[in-house]
């Protein structure tokens, strides 16, 4: 077994592989969410301008239902693989196109892109140029993954778990942004994981770790930035290079705080104020702090009929990318989350400081609100709920859990035969990662 957890890394690199393999092979066009957006994206980052029109797509939207027919009529190879593209301009697309440098859009589109313009140079056909992104995207994403878990010094058979999850390999067999957003964050948050194992940090991992940040703000969601205040607070509980220098900065007014009630009275106070005063700011233009927090209460109480409601992000963010189409079962779902619990409570404790710790889970916590945030416009806007988020946005930012739960002081823990952990660890990758392809062509063929 030791052996075994020791070379989790080559595990994860075979299965990974397999089931990337059928998923860019063998998956319908645009299974991810926004799969037209991102192919034209990709597209035109590379100086192309496909009209998608020509293969039935009279929108750049989301949605795969337009391929039902060449599947029971047997033309998908020809419709999509023979049929060549046709170039078009971008001002007769049906939407603005424009990406920033500066946008997580961009940076996300990059690796995709170039698989899409290998896939052109091979046969200028939409299926080619797909196929050939899909495979291109998956075995970047998953090289560097491979090598994240492989030295990541703990919560590896968290991370192997979360990363080969039917969310994640789907989109990593994609041509989605997201994918580039789970390898910054994980790979960050592994340097993290071994300072604190370590309990120092060297200059190499330091300036590392400062790079993944930099790429994290530009290439991530923004419920990732808020997860990226970790990295100063694990830098300032270990030792470091700036150590003599922080010491001396802190240890005096912390001292002050510890010694003075009066004061710690005086920051509580200040505190709550400086929260109530920037929660009424940030809420002015939604209609106030009352209606704001009604809207979150009703969210996370009501369940609603739309498809993109709490209920959906709960499927979506392990086991169904598109819970539409994927039409995972519940039992699935929860046997999920199960296995995050036991492998979060199963992690040997490495965590010596309570409020790295605490600020681990204050920090995912304040990540979702932030994004559901950023939703209280979507749609209408005036609805009394919150809805457009996918569970995919939270996937990688469970893995912050682990420097939650493994502290020193934290009791409860899961012991046990590592063999039943990791055997029942792979068994649900594995047959849940064939009932996404499954569910999703059974969704597909029988028109939803």
């Amino acid at each position: 077994m030791k052996n075994l957890t020791k070379n989790i890394h080559k595990i994860y690199f075979g299965i990974a592989i397999l089931f990337g393999l059928i998923f860019s092979i063998g998956m319908p066009f645009f299974n991810e969410p926004d799969g037209p957006y991102h192919f034209v994206v990709s597209s035109n980052m590379v100086g192309l301008t496909p009209d998608i029109s020509k293969y039935g797509e009279f929108t750049v939207g989301s949605g795969m239902a337009n391929q039902a027919d060449s599947y029971n009529n047997g033309t998908r190879f020809e419709k999509y693989y023979l049929t060549k593209i046709q170039l078009t301009s971008k001002s007769k697309l049906p939407r603005d196109f424009s990406l920033s440098p500066l946008s997580y859009d961009f940076w996300g589109h990059l690796i995709p892109a170039v698989g899409v313009w290998m896939g052109y140079h091979i046969y200028p056909s939409m299926g080619v140029m797909i196929t050939v992104g899909r495979l291109f995207s998956m075995l970047f994403y998953t090289i560097i993954t491979f090598f994240i878990i492989k030295n990541v010094k703990r919560n590896k058979l968290l991370f192997t778990a979360v990363l080969l999850s039917p969310t994640v390999l789907n989109q990593n067999s994609s041509l989605s942004y997201d994918s580039l957003g789970y390898i910054l964050f994980a790979g960050l948050l592994s340097i993290l994981i071994n300072a604190l194992d370590e309990n120092k940090i060297r200059v190499k991992g330091l300036i590392l770790a400062i790079i993944l940040s930099i790429l994290s703000i530009v290439g991530t969601k923004q419920n990732i930035w808020v997860l990226l205040i970790i990295f100063p607070i694990v830098l300032f509980s270990i030792k470091n290079p700036l150590s003599k220098y922080q010491i001396k900065s802190i240890t005096k007014p912390i001292n002050l705080i510890k010694q003075n009630k009066k004061v710690q009275i005086g920051l509580l106070l200040l505190s709550l104020a400086i929260i109530i005063k920037i929660s009424i700011s940030l809420t002015s233009k939604f209609g106030g702090i009352i209606h704001v927090a009604r809207r979150f209460f009703m969210t996370f109480i009501h369940q609603y009929g739309d498809n993109l409601t709490t209920a959906s992000i709960w499927r979506s963010w392990l086991t169904s990318p598109y819970a539409f189409y994927n039409r995972m079962p519940t039992w699935s779902v929860v046997a999920w989350n199960v296995l995050i619990i036991l492998l979060l409570l199963y992690e040997v404790k490495y965590v010596r400081s309570k409020f790295v710790s605490v600020s681990a889970a204050v920090l995912f916590v304040l990540g979702i609100i932030a994004t559901y945030y950023g939703f209280l416009n979507y749609g209408t806007g005036t609805s009394s709920f919150i809805q457009g988020l996918q569970g995919r946005y939270f996937t990688a930012t469970l893995l912050i859990l682990g420097l939650a739960v493994s502290n020193k002081s934290f009791r409860l823990k899961v012991v046990g035969s590592e063999k039943y952990i990791v055997g029942f660890s792979f068994s649900l990758i594995v047959i849940t990662n064939i009932m996404l392809i499954f569910n999703t062509l059974i969704t597909l063929i029988l028109g939803g």
